[in-house]
């Protein structure tokens, strides 16, 4: 992306943008045509650049892929990211601290509700006031359309958002904070759980206001479920569009059961993660408060630490939590991502999960999977996978010496072959031992030019030791 910042105070700031009203918060049971799902507007031409005065800092911004829509109110303005990598721009808004706390700041991202838009983050909210009174920038995407919950196009265009806004400003990136109501509040979590890319913004915490954690229950909690079977959105019901529907939410909760699926819990991935939820008890959407209460303690019972707060209230409205407390809450977090100690996990797709690159056996399922790494022993143990055909360890963010003798356990539940890559290698091991005994290259490999050892399992089911000698 074309971007540059120049120190500059003494550009003039863009002209003022009429805000758009928005329509106030709807229940998930309105009957509402599904929007129109294709781009809005054309891309602009290559070449040139639109600058705005922005906290004492000129950003210079390439009009392609990227332009400047105006200024909703001081300090805040309104952009559109034209190339997302999805078929849909991404208009955001980002606020600029009057005084930015440090040399990097922290940041945080605001999740609007079902049926608004990023703009309704200024109507209906003071968290661009709050965050930037304290300092920090603040983001709020649209995420593709106003009915997005969660689908994968929709989060690609969030990333790419964030991956921009700590590109072009000095964002502190342990302390990159993420908030969200009703339908916010699912695409909050769905974040979180889903993007644990070391190179990508990943949450040092979050706030869950009665978030739409289960599409699932949604689904069958609406009176109209259109705009849900849209083809654009999940493309049927949830029988006909399992996965989907479970990929966009952080718990999988059938009908009249009170637990959730173990086997589709993005949740596993938030167990360390600091988080607050909230809800209203009288919140005329109980549905959304029983998720909320279900998540909570699913959270607990693996072993998490998220806060839960009920306060009283019979309206579904971002008006029943304070934005001074939520911001106090973030405030007292950093990024905790250390990948050493035992962690689950569950993959939704080919990528990068803090320190593993998975590679599937089959695409559109889960890949679960449970790690230890231990430092000192100079171990990994890798277990409970199924649908892993290659997992990829970043030795140096694992923590592992590859210069000394590195020992791997695998253990597989669906006794499928796996293979584990590990990178680090400047050359090839003088040993490989399987449970003790020398393994013949076939059973693993050596790669000069990515410098990284591949060890091929064919039989997972006994745990077996695998012994790496320089």
């Amino acid at each position: 992306m074309l971007i540059t910042l120049l120190l500059s105070a003494a550009a003039a700031a863009p002209a003022a943008l009429q805000t758009t009203q928005t329509a106030p918060l709807q229940s998930t049971n309105t009957v509402v045509q599904p929007p129109a799902m294709s781009p809005q507007g054309q891309p602009l031409p290559s070449g040139g650049t639109v600058a705005s005065a922005v906290g004492g800092q000129q950003i210079a911004i390439g009009v392609d892929p990227l332009r400047l829509l105006g200024s909703p109110q001081p300090g805040v303005y309104e952009l559109v990211l034209n190339d997302t990598g999805t078929t849909w721009q991404e208009p955001f808004l980002i606020g600029i601290p009057p005084v930015p706390a440090g040399p990097n700041a922290p940041l945080l991202v605001v999740f609007h509700g079902w049926g608004n838009t990023h703009r309704s983050i200024l109507d209906q909210t003071s968290y661009f006031h709050e965050a930037r009174q304290r300092g920090w920038y603040v983001v709020a995407p649209l995420g593709a359309h106003k009915y997005n919950y969660s689908i994968p196009y929709a989060q690609q265009n969030v990333q790419t958002v964030l991956d921009w806004v700590t590109q072009a400003l000095p964002v502190d990136d342990t302390r990159i904070y993420g908030v969200g109501f009703s339908m916010g509040g699912g695409n909050v979590t769905n974040y979180a759980a889903r993007h644990l890319d070391p190179a990508h913004a990943r949450f040092a915490a979050i706030v869950n206001h009665t978030g739409t954690v289960s599409v699932r229950d949604v689904f069958y909690n609406s009176v109209d479920t259109t705009l849900l079977e849209h083809v654009d959105m999940f493309g049927g019901t949830p029988v006909q569009k399992a996965f989907e529907y479970a990929r966009s939410s952080v718990i999988d909760i059938e009908p009249g059961f009170p637990a959730p699926d173990t086997g589709a819990d993005l949740a596993r991935n938030l167990v360390g993660l600091p988080m607050f939820n909230f809800a209203v008890d009288n919140d005329p959407l109980a549905h959304l408060v029983r998720e909320t209460r279900i998540f909570t303690r699913w959270l607990w019972r693996l072993e998490g630490t998220p806060r839960m707060k009920e306060g009283q209230g019979a309206l579904h409205t971002w008006d029943s939590l304070d934005e001074w407390a939520a911001c106090q809450f973030l405030s007292m977090h950093t990024l905790d991502a250390s990948p050493q100690g035992t962690h689950s996990l569950l993959a939704d797709r080919d990528a990068t999960y803090y320190c593993f690159d998975v590679e599937q056996d089959a695409l559109n399922a889960f890949t679960p999977f449970r790690w230890n790494l231990d430092q000192a022993l100079n171990r990994l143990i890798l277990d409970q996978t199924e649908n892993l055909a290659r997992i990829t360890v970043d030795t140096d963010e694992a923590g592992l010496d590859t210069s000394n003798i590195v020992k791997v356990i695998l253990g597989t539940q669906d006794g499928l072959p796996e293979e584990v890559v590990l990178d680090g290698y400047s050359v090839a091991p003088t040993n490989v031992l399987r449970n003790g005994v020398p393994m013949a290259p076939g059973a693993w490999s050596f790669d000069a030019q990515s410098g990284t050892v591949t060890i091929i399992e064919t039989n997972a089911a006994a745990y077996p030791q695998w012994r790496i000698e320089p």
